[in-house]
């Protein structure tokens, strides 16, 4: 494997403990994928906008009125609406999970927007999401005619001429999900059509078929993506990735504040310390949103999952094999005793060197 030569923590005896009959079954993967085309029948960008546009600016008008304006809250929260899909959008916004600590008022604001554009009936076609699909159909026939049952299509509003597909629910095992990354890059590479760019990205969705405990903490310690020396693993081969408005790193966010409260108040005891990371870190998510980090923690509670945000551009499927097979390493120490000496000694060193 091309990156994982190069990093002592995950090496081969890992992949394979991951990979092994009993652990490789317990983990539930579900991709996000985003395509761009230059197809000028597709939807643009703009065209869809124009709504969202006059959205964002009625929220903002009647937040401010009310009292309970949010700059951060409401660009998270334009970031969850889906006009071609209400339903999805109004579960979403139900769920504790994606919108806990926001203001109920400015949610019920929010509510009555969205209701306005209910009556408009925006359709699929309205969007060309129809057009889309059958593009997906066309030009990746193999894997649509495999997967097509299990995926649901967007028009994803950070794209141009781009379509969002996922799985409705998702995969279970380590060794589907290789072959879902597998089937997609088999039609995807004998096609010019769809193609990836700065724009689009790869999310992986990580979490286990029962409950576990997770320590976040131990999770983005052992992520490495403080590491200022060098291009932090996770990022090899991806580097454009590295602090985007949408992959910025939780633990730095919170890296001087914590170090310096820490020296100031003498405490020793790595377990009170974890519990003091996860109160900074939860403070950054109600601040900036959840959605604008590269490790987005929101659905662990409700969902038992992880959403990994790192992959992005123009990436062949060796490499997203590889950021799979290593972020579930990551999800299997956030939710185990696995090398948890490697994992203190490196929590000591970050906190105390």
């Amino acid at each position: 494997m091309k990156y994982l030569k190069s990093i002592l923590e995950f090496n081969r005896k890992d992949r394979n403990l991951l990979l092994s009959s009993g652990i490789n079954e317990l983990f539930t993967v579900a991709f996000e994928f985003e395509l761009e085309c230059d197809d000028p029948k597709y939807i643009t960008k703009d065209e869809l906008s124009t709504y969202m546009k006059d959205i964002k600016k009625r929220l903002i008008d009647d937040s401010k009125k009310n009292g309970v304006y949010d700059e951060n809250v409401i660009n998270y929260l334009i970031e969850l609406i889906d006009l071609t899909d209400l339903e999805y959008t109004f579960n979403m916004l139900e769920k504790p999970s994606v919108v806990r600590n926001i203001n109920k008022e400015l949610l019920s604001i929010l509510f009555k927007l969205l209701d306005d554009y209910e009556d408009i009936e925006i359709e699929e076609s309205d969007t060309n999401l129809d057009y889309g699909i059958e593009m997906i159909a066309k030009h990746l026939p193999n894997f649509y005619k495999k997967w097509k049952d299990e995926l649901k299509f967007n028009f994803d509003q950070t794209l141009n001429r781009g379509i969002e597909f996922s799985p409705k629910k998702y995969v279970i095992s380590l060794d589907t999900a290789i072959q879902m990354i597998n089937d997609f890059y088999d039609d995807f590479e004998k096609q010019n059509y769809w193609y990836q760019d700065d724009t689009t990205s790869i999310h992986i969705n990580l979490g286990f078929t029962r409950p576990v405990k997770w320590n976040i903490t131990k999770g983005l310690i052992m992520l490495g993506e403080i590491d200022k020396r060098s291009v932090p693993f996770v990022y090899q081969g991806i580097e454009s990735r590295i602090e985007t408005n949408y992959t910025r790193s939780l633990l730095k966010d919170i890296d001087k504040l914590l170090k310096k409260k820490i020296q100031k108040s003498g405490i020793r005891d790595l377990k009170v310390i974890e519990k003091e990371i996860e109160k900074m870190i939860g403070n950054s998510i109600k601040k900036f949103g959840a959605k604008a980090f590269s490790v987005n923690i929101e659905r662990i509670k409700n969902d038992n999952y992880v959403e990994f945000r790192h992959i992005g551009g123009k990436v062949d499927r060796k490499l997203v094999i590889d950021k799979l097979m290593y972020l579930s390493y990551i999800s299997y120490l956030m939710t185990t005793n696995y090398k948890q000496q490697d994992y203190y000694k490196k929590l000591y060193k970050y906190i105390f060197d």
